[in-house]
């Protein structure tokens, strides 16, 4: 249907009972923008599991969706098609059940799931649970997938639907992630760089396109919760360009990713983040004049706050560490400790970005360990 052609105004009765029964729908907007959706379960639903109304008001949807100027946003979800257009107030979510709508076991899913991202998200946006809130989430049991939700805040109660047998923290902050504002990851424009599509699915466009007038965050970050999982998509055996986490936890987490914090700091800018507890250590072995660099080449997203690396190379050895950072086209060093002997400590106050370690042998060989603390 192209809305180029026949203006919503001037649609029949038939064609307009299409858009909210038919079980595939694929519309062009008068900006040349094509859209595809499916009605599930009375709700329009596109990539997979993104509400973006109910099906019996797709007119009125494709009315408001058709005003927007091509690749307009919000100001904050990910997906000009999301419903919402703006954050959830206060950096609050508030969500709630009704009485006796989840399980025993379906409730403890839910508040395990809200527990875990508010001990990582920490004040840049917590879910709170509040019933009588003009705005909130209300978690439902149903739906004709694992589970669906708005993007970003729609104003008044806005259900999240999780599947009786999908109530695992990968769903539920996958779809969390959703009515906090999140796209999918593996939808990114730049996706072919890093993922495939699956064979079965590639001509699947209304689950499995690429959205291209979206907000990203930082590079490709394997490991978002935000990724579906194979067989729908693939990690390339090559990836090309700079990317976050490892191809081989494509789809497999069940929690937020460095990424994920740091695009929800961008999207609710001025929260803080709790850091992780401990720290991470990174071993490996160099050889005289030769380098190599910590996580891996594509480094890390982080939030902000002091990042420190701790140093410690073979005895008799001049090992150097260097903090650099992503530029959006090159890596620069931002900090440096390069004392003649085997140990160096880097502390740097770190301002949101990507960053990685930079370890240099100006002599000497054998294993180094490289502590990280943030």
């Amino acid at each position: 249907m192209d809305l180029r052609e026949t203006p919503l105004a001037a649609l029949d009765a038939a064609a307009r009972t299409r858009l909210s029964q038919d079980a595939a729908v694929e519309v062009t907007l008068r900006s040349g923008t094509t859209l595809m959706y499916r009605n599930v379960g009375g709700q329009i639903v596109v990539d997979g599991d993104m509400l973006l109304g109910r099906s019996e008001d797709a007119a009125q949807v494709l009315s408001r969706l058709d005003k927007a100027p091509a690749g307009s946003l919000g100001t904050q979800s990910l997906s000009r098609f999301a419903a919402g257009g703006g954050n959830w107030a206060n950096k609050t979510v508030p969500y709630f059940w009704k009485q006796g709508a989840l399980s025993a076991t379906q409730a403890a899913a839910v508040n395990a799931a809200v527990e875990r991202w508010n001990a990582q998200a920490g004040t840049t946006l917590r879910w709170v649970w509040n019933p009588n809130a003009a705005n909130k989430v209300e978690f439902v049991v149903g739906g004709g997938g694992c589970g669906s939700s708005y993007v970003g805040s729609i104003g008044g109660t806005q259900p999240l639907t999780i599947a009786a047998n999908c109530f695992n923290n990968s769903t539920l902050i996958h779809e969390m992630g959703h009515a906090a504002g999140f796209h999918h990851e593996h939808q990114r424009c730049d996706r072919d760089n890093y993922i495939t599509v699956g064979s079965a699915y590639v001509g699947d466009t209304t689950n499995f396109g690429k959205t291209c007038n979206a907000y990203t965050h930082g590079p490709y970050d394997y490991d978002s919760v935000m990724n579906y999982f194979p067989p729908y998509i693939y990690a390339r055996s090559q990836p090309v360009g700079p990317y976050n986490g490892s191809p081989a936890n494509l789809g497999k987490v069940s929690e937020l990713s460095r990424g994920d914090l740091f695009a929800l700091q961008t999207i609710y800018p001025g929260g803080t983040t709790p850091p992780p507890s401990g720290g991470t250590t990174y071993t490996g072995t160099l050889n005289s004049g030769y380098s190599t660099v910590q996580p891996g080449s594509s480094g890390f997203s982080y939030a902000g706050g002091t990042l420190k690396g701790s140093l410690t190379g073979p005895a008799g050895s001049d090992f150097d560490l260097y903090l650099q950072r992503w530029s959006g086209s090159a890596w620069g060093t931002v900090a440096q400790s390069t004392s003649p002997g085997n140990t160096e400590t880097v502390s740097f106050a770190a301002g949101a970005g990507t960053y990685r370690w930079y370890i240099y042998s100006y002599s000497g060989s054998g294993t180094y360990s490289l502590a990280e603390t943030k």
